[in-house]
């Protein structure tokens, strides 16, 4: 599995949206990885109670590429923290599944490796 780490400043900067756009009247276009980092953000963001202000101090994507399973409704995403610390620590929040047409957010079960539960609001 390999993972691209997306900074949320360049997100920003590339003026990543959650609006799909229509192809036609019929069919949306699908979610890009960006895309589908901004919405992870804003909703653990919402979930959280981080700022949108603060959300590309907060957090950046890793997004994965799975060569092996077939995941195509779903961009799967580990967000991470810019957690600094000595010794042992993570800067992982979670693993996270952005569908790729709605760009619902849901937790991700690495056991399974399968989509779990939907992120709402506390």
């Amino acid at each position: 599995m390999r993972f691209h780490a997306i900074h949320a400043s360049a997100l920003l900067a590339l003026g990543a949206t959650l609006d799909p756009v229509s192809a036609n009247s019929s069919e949306l276009a699908l979610l890009s990885g960006q895309q589908a980092c901004s919405a992870l953000m804003n909703r653990m963001g919402s979930h959280d109670g981080v700022p949108p202000a603060d959300l590309e101090k907060t957090w950046f994507c890793d997004i994965a590429v799975d060569d092996y399973n077939d995941h195509s409704e779903w961009w799967l995403i580990a967000l991470r923290s810019f957690r600094q610390c000595d010794g042992f620590c993570s800067n992982l929040r979670g693993w996270f599944g952005v569908n790729r047409k709605t760009g619902e957010v849901r937790e991700w079960d690495m056991e399974d490796f399968t989509v779990g539960e939907p992120i709402d609001k506390p």
